[in-house]
């Protein structure tokens, strides 16, 4: 055979080699990954057996009314996720922080006063993913978005959790593998779209990869492939709309 072509064969057989390894290093830490969220999901329903199969109910009462005043005291009268006075409005809303359909608990806890656009904007993400997406397109954090990703450092959100002990499980999971990261990557760096160039590249890759070591996509059902890029592609498109027929700014 000719010398040339040994050469390409071998580099062939070596490349594949290759890949083959890097295919099953990435196989073995999915699995690793997969095997310790489940560890951690299977202490959770042991140490909290009522919430075993206990889930979301489509049928869950109003917030009562006795409790409102507290709630809107939480914050002073404002909403939680942009700070706007909420004394003079008459249609502010209860949201949970962690959502109801994910075993959110109606616990004070877990219940602060929004405002209508924030609450349809907060919808049902997981509060990791709603932050995250703030930060990549520049949205500033309240106060108390602040002091809620400081005090989670040290605490689990599982706390936010009232009836779902597999979401326990991942919330303490967080804390011990993830939270760290997660929290010094929006709170110590300059927003994704406020950068350029390499820049943003490397926000982009860490916040792409926070997301995924998060799993929120299962929660949405979305896909987590390129989701930061898709968020700032959505906010440039808004951006741009908004230039264009301004008397958008004017919805509430």
């Amino acid at each position: 055979m000719d010398p040339f072509w040994i050469v390409v064969l071998a580099i062939f057989v070596l490349y594949r080699i290759y890949k083959w390894d890097e295919s099953n290093k990435i196989r073995n830490e999915y699995e690793r990954v997969r095997k310790l969220k489940k560890s951690y999901s299977d202490t959770a329903r042991d140490e909290n057996p009522e919430l075993v199969d206990k889930y979301w109910n489509p049928n869950r009462n109003p917030v009562p009314a006795e409790i409102r005043p507290k709630i809107f005291a939480r914050t002073k009268g404002h909403c939680y996720y942009c700070d706007k006075d909420l004394s003079q409005s008459y249609e502010w809303q209860v949201d949970h922080i962690w959502p109801y359909r994910y075993g959110g608990s109606e616990e004070i806890i877990n219940l602060v006063p929004s405002c209508r656009r924030c609450n349809e904007a907060k919808w049902s993400h997981l509060p990791p993913r709603y932050l995250l997406n703030k930060w990549v397109v520049g949205a500033p954090f309240t106060q108390h978005e602040l002091k809620f990703i400081d005090f989670h450092r040290t605490h689990s959100m599982a706390d936010l959790i009232g009836t779902s002990a597999h979401w326990k499980g991942i919330a303490n999971y967080w804390l011990d593998h993830v939270y760290k990261d997660f929290a010094d990557l929006i709170t110590l760096n300059e927003s994704v779209v406020s950068a350029s160039g390499k820049r943003r590249e490397e926000l982009v890759a860490k916040g792409q990869d926070i997301y995924k070591k998060l799993d929120c996509d299962i929660a949405t059902r979305s896909s987590s492939f390129r989701v930061i890029e898709k968020w700032i592609e959505d906010k440039e498109f808004f951006d741009k709309y908004l230039q264009e027929n301004p008397e958008g700014t004017n919805r509430e």
